[in-house]
């Protein structure tokens, strides 16, 4: 992992090709384990239901996420999202 640096914001790691993350979080009281990888320029995002063990996996390109993040009014550069993705899956 690398880190990034810019005069107005704090330190962010920066996803690298092959980084993986996992991680248990609870949303609204449900626990879930989340699998963040990024794998040749592709962020794959899995989260299972650590009772019911249903599972959802996802599949996105940066120019999927740069077009998403334009469409919000927030445009983010891919390696910015990844990261703030990252910074909030180890914050829950």
């Amino acid at each position: 992992m690398s880190y990034r640096n810019s005069a107005s914001l704090p330190l962010m790691p920066v996803m690298e090709d092959g980084s993986e993350l996992m991680e248990d979080v609870v949303f609204r009281g449900v626990e879930f384990s989340v699998k963040m990888e990024l794998d040749k320029n592709l962020l794959i995002v899995e989260i299972s239901d650590s009772v019911t063990a249903d599972q959802w996996r996802g599949e996105f390109d940066p120019a999927y996420i740069e077009d998403l993040t334009r469409k919000t009014g927030n445009f983010k550069q891919f390696p910015i999202f990844c990261s703030m993705l990252e910074s909030a899956v180890r914050k829950v």
